[in-house]
């Protein structure tokens, strides 16, 4: 899939850059366009038949998200986000449910979440995906989300169409406090980002609140910086 839709930017775009999970990645610059791409967000539960896996293409330029689309295949879904479009509609079903998505071997994940859910009493959360829990979230089944060391090509697609709405707080968290918008195009922290993609890709801790809910934030963030 990664190569049918990089043969296809090759074609018609050929000077966008593709950050994607399967091949070498590109190094970027602050005048790029940048595309992310996951062919397949929840491999194992698509080994496993389960419904919850997608694709995810998002991308960004001048700091702001650009195009894009998460693909939910089980029933032919997607929501999509451009320059002058969206098909997001704000709406919230619960607004107590938190959402991080960890295999549950990775011991400090487990117990972060686990504190969270005592702290806040909200519901927990899971998909086993982070494209399918954030097309949950624009679904409105979710209200609090964070996801520590995020891969950009997991997050990006459903973060660009959630930031179309200015009830959404988006942060990310990179060099352990420092905050800064998921989609800039900061020299500072293109450079960060150029150095990921070079090691393990992990680009930072996202988190996605409602800014109606600060408290919750700033929860997740103690919970986070005092580990």
């Amino acid at each position: 899939i990664e190569k049918l839709i990089r043969f296809w930017f090759s074609k018609f775009l050929p000077k966008h850059k593709i950050i994607g999970e399967e091949m070498k990645k590109e190094t970027i610059l602050t005048t790029d366009y940048v595309w992310y791409l996951d062919p397949i967000d929840g491999t194992s539960n698509y080994t496993k038949q389960s419904p919850d896996f997608c694709i995810n293409l998002g991308s960004t330029y001048k700091g702001s998200p650009y195009i894009n689309i998460i693909y939910y295949p089980v029933n032919n879904t997607f929501y999509y986000q451009t320059p002058t479009s969206n098909s997001y509609t704000f709406l919230i079903k619960n607004k107590t449910t938190i959402c991080s998505e960890f295999y549950p071997t990775r011991r400090l994940e487990t117990k972060i979440f686990n504190s969270l859910i005592n702290k806040t009493n909200y519901t927990p959360y899971n998909t086993k995906a982070l494209g399918v829990s954030l097309l949950k979230m624009i679904e409105g089944n979710i209200t609090a989300f964070y996801k520590l060391n995020v891969k950009p090509w997991d997050i990006i697609a459903g973060a660009g169409i959630l930031a179309t709405n200015n009830n959404w707080d988006i942060t990310l968290l990179v060099n352990k406090s420092e905050q800064i918008s998921l989609f800039s195009n900061n020299k500072n922290f293109v450079a960060h980002l150029n150095k990921c993609y070079q090691d393990t890709c992990r680009i930072g801790t996202l988190i996605i609140t409602l800014k109606s809910q600060k408290n919750i934030k700033e929860i997740i963030l103690n919970e986070i910086l005092k580990q």
